[in-house]
């Protein structure tokens, strides 16, 4: 069994930072708090990714912006504060490009799984409904709701493949365009972007449905699709909420190392200058 990418780096990175903590014979310097931060990032990456919502990794965020808060007011250290934060943005990114590579199967076993998936109880009870009900219209002579039933089965096999086909859609689809200029990570959030804004039409689609199976007073049609709206609505907030944290992050990583960048030259300057 494969371990997880996030868990892996939280148990690497910590020992490496027990070791210097043990072995460091003078103060710390700045690639500790590099270090440190990274580690934090992966936390706070695991955090967002483990929870049903997003409310314990909100928790971490608001426990590490507490903490630079806490040092940044004892110890006064601007290159202490923005290193950590450097690493808490690179730690959230590299883990999430880490984890697209390592903590998902290949497409190909992939594809075999959902071609090989048996169906669900939950389907299989639904089938056996419906053959009851259309056997009971039969013996009745009632076939008028005959064709709504077939119409309902064939939605939903319908529907669940194209919810297959949005969740399939990586950055090697041909609906996503031209990429080539795009870092991995830029092409992670329009693939993003691609499967939210699919689902997006979709749930449209099924709204208008939904108002055209009420107005003609089919009560079946009109839950399944209120049903459908709902999870087509789920799938666009997943959706979206990842590749907003992606494009945050990728945000963060430029801003930071800009400022890394200029606060290292001050410091090198102030020393030259001392020195001279």
């Amino acid at each position: 069994m494969p371990i997880a990418t996030s868990p892996a780096l939280l148990i690497g990175i910590g020992a490496r930072i027990l070791l210097d903590q043990f072995n460091r014979s003078d103060g710390p310097l700045i690639k500790d708090f590099v270090l440190v931060g990274v580690w934090q990032g992966v936390a706070l990456h695991y955090a967002t990714k483990t929870s049903g919502t997003s409310g314990f990794g909100i928790l971490v965020a608001f426990g590490i912006a507490a903490k630079l808060f806490i040092e940044f007011n004892v110890n006064s250290d601007v290159t202490r504060c923005v290193t950590t934060i450097l690493g808490v943005a690179l730690g959230v990114v590299f883990t999430d490009f880490l984890s697209q590579y390592f903590d998902k199967p290949p497409q190909s076993s992939r594809r075999r799984k959902k071609s090989s998936q048996p169906p669900t109880p939950a389907k299989r009870e639904k089938g056996r409904e419906r053959l009851t009900q259309i056997r009971r219209s039969a013996q009745e002579g009632i076939v008028d709701n005959f064709p709504d039933l077939m119409e309902v089965g064939t939605s939903l096999a319908t529907t669940s493949l194209f919810i297959s086909d949005i969740t399939s859609v990586d950055s090697n689809s041909d609906k996503l365009g031209p990429t080539s200029s795009m870092s991995p990570l830029e092409r992670e959030i329009h693939v993003l972007r691609t499967r939210a804004a699919l689902a997006d039409s979709e749930r449209r689609r099924c709204k208008e449905e939904r108002k055209w199976a009420v107005s003609q007073g089919n009560v079946a049609r009109a839950q399944q699709m209120k049903w459908e709206v709902k999870r087509y609505t789920d799938l666009m907030n997943t959706f979206n909420r990842e590749a907003d944290m992606k494009a945050l992050a990728l945000e963060g990583v430029s801003k930071l190392f800009i400022v890394y960048i200029f606060t290292t030259d001050s410091a090198f300057s102030s020393q030259r200058k001392k020195s001279n």
